[in-house]
């Protein structure tokens, strides 16, 4: 137990292919320059190939956030989620709070509870994030529009890049329940609109999350839910 409590979290380790590097951002204006954006090419049988690029946004021309659900496991209403912002050109950059890795190993939410594995951002285009998650994984996954203004969305992408950029320098561990993919989501857009995301048990069981929002308006209910 005191070894567990002594553990520091760390950026230096084996890390898995995929998540050895880790993105940085420089915001300027409304012009942010983001380096080390992950374009991971997967081939269905278990094998992909990592690729890096950097690109520079202009911020006035955010249009949309996504919501995006992917169900992996065994569990009933266990699933990862990411958000994945849309720009005026289609083009889309997706950013995803995640455990990470050391090389060859798997997740365990077990684990996750007890200091086993350091929080990662990965800022990634949108076909990387979900063709992992579709073709490599083998995971069904689900988008959804927030209905929330252009003004708050560009907050919430700055807000997630800003503390991708602090886990550089101030690594933390990842916690399953209180430092995830989820939390990290629904702490940053409450603290920029209030009471955005309420308490539920939707946020532990985070299949049932885009039907609890979509009750509450958060998701565009320009069209009927069908889970």
């Amino acid at each position: 137990m005191t070894a567990w409590w002594r553990k520091k979290p760390t950026n230096e380790a084996d890390w898995a292919p995929d998540q050895v590097r880790m993105p940085s951002s420089a915001i300027d204006g409304d012009t942010a320059t983001i380096r080390d954006i992950r374009s991971c090419h997967y081939h269905g049988t278990g094998q992909f190939s990592v690729n890096y690029y950097d690109r520079t946004v202009d911020l006035r021309t955010i249009r949309r956030a996504w919501y995006v659900v992917a169900p992996f496991s065994g569990i009933k209403g266990v699933a990862h989620v990411f958000m994945s912002f849309e720009f005026a050109d289609g083009t889309c950059i997706a950013i995803s709070a995640e455990a990470r890795r050391w090389r060859n190993e798997a997740f365990s939410i077990v684990r996750g509870c007890f200091r086993g594995y350091e929080l990662l951002y990965v800022v990634g285009d949108e076909r990387d994030l979900i063709e992992r998650r579709t073709i490599f994984l083998r995971h069904r996954v689900y988008l959804y529009p927030l209905e929330l203004p252009t003004d708050t969305v560009r907050a919430l992408f700055v807000s997630m890049l800003a503390r991708a950029n602090r886990l550089r320098e101030t690594p933390e561990f990842y916690h399953t329940l209180f430092n995830n993919c989820s939390e990290n989501i629904f702490r940053q857009l409450n603290r920029i609109a209030p009471h955005t995301v309420h308490w539920g048990l939707f946020r532990v069981f985070l299949d049932y999350s885009a039907p609890a929002f979509y009750k509450t308006g958060l998701i565009a209910r320009r069209l009927p839910f069908r889970a």
